[in-house]
């Protein structure tokens, strides 16, 4: 097979750093909803409890929302770490916003790798759009996916001692 245009078009060391930032985030969404199905102690094998917590997994800051509410579920110092973790989930998003939906490309000129990307901010009448184009460091991807790693590690050791308390096996879907 031939190399796709986006081969030509960047390096490969940055489509494999937005290969491991962005299943490491998806993992991480996975994981969170697990967190919250678990504290909240849904049925799993239940179909109609399953889909009634699969509409908050569509939206992350619902998500996380309800990560921070089942904490309350949850022993002190668990609920402390969840909270915690939903915390530096929504400091990251757009982070992640960037990476998911940014175009990534190689300027010549700079020799440099940037992305652009539009984002919003503000409620529906007060949205405002800001644009994002700017070089991104061999620097800035390293930490970008140490932070999304470090994350991703603490949601699944959450989710396994929650696991270890409630006896609870993990959705079949998954």
């Amino acid at each position: 097979m031939s190399q796709t245009l986006i081969e030509k078009m960047l390096p490969a060391r940055v489509l494999v750093n937005a290969g491991i930032y962005l299943q490491s985030a998806a993992h991480l969404e996975l994981t969170i909803w697990q967190i919250v199905m678990l504290a909240d102690g849904v049925d799993q094998t239940s179909s109609e409890q399953f889909l009634k917590t699969l509409e908050i997994k569509k939206i992350t800051p619902k998500l996380v929302r309800q990560l921070r509410q089942c904490s309350t579920n949850c022993h002190a110092p668990l609920g402390l770490r969840m909270c915690a973790l939903a915390e530096k989930i929504t400091n990251g998003i757009e982070n992640r916003n960037l990476v998911a939906h940014g175009a990534f490309y190689f300027d010549d000129e700079t020799q440099s790798i940037r992305v652009a990307h539009y984002f919003p901010r503000g409620n529906k009448e007060n949205r405002q759009w800001f644009e994002f184009n700017e070089a991104i460091s061999e620097r800035t991807i390293k930490v970008a996916i140490e932070e999304i790693d470090m994350l991703l590690r603490e949601a699944v050791d959450i989710r396994s001692e929650l696991e270890a308390r409630s006896h609870q096996p993990r959705s079949r879907a998954f």
